[in-house]
């Protein structure tokens, strides 16, 4: 897995890149269908599991983004699905903003790293969903 991220005073992106055994449109129903979302994706203690999200943009099989928040974060995850011959490259970019103000750069950077592993590890889990060989 890839990842690669920058951070600004303002907002902090970090994206993370995985290989999924399986047909993009089959990938792409796993991460549009709400009712299958929780069979990848946990939540962060102290960060509510799904947040409040809405749809931004959704080009199947190949785009979907999310806006919306996540505990202290304004957030926008997109989800670009590239095909190749051994499956589904899926590759997340996660863009948070403070949707309002924290109370240290510590705090901040804390949360934020946790973001971080836990979309490592759903990204993990997304591929070895039934149907995917790891």
């Amino acid at each position: 897995m890839e990842m690669r991220s920058m951070s600004r005073p303002e907002t902090t992106w970090f994206e993370k890149v995985v290989l999924v055994h399986q047909q993009r449109e089959e990938v792409f129903e796993e991460l549009a269908t709400l009712e299958f979302v929780p069979r990848w994706h946990r939540s962060i203690e102290g960060i509510p599991p799904h947040g409040s999200f809405e749809l931004a943009g959704y080009e199947p099989p190949g785009r979907l983004t999310l806006a919306g928040f996540l505990g202290p974060f304004e957030v926008l995850l997109e989800y670009e699905l590239g095909e190749i011959a051994l499956g589904t490259v899926v590759t997340v970019r996660v863009e948070l903003r403070p949707a309002g103000s924290l109370p240290d750069d510590t705090v901040w950077v804390g949360l934020v790293s946790e973001l971080q592993a836990q979309v490592a590890a759903s990204l993990e889990r997304l591929k070895r969903l039934p149907g995917s060989e790891s």
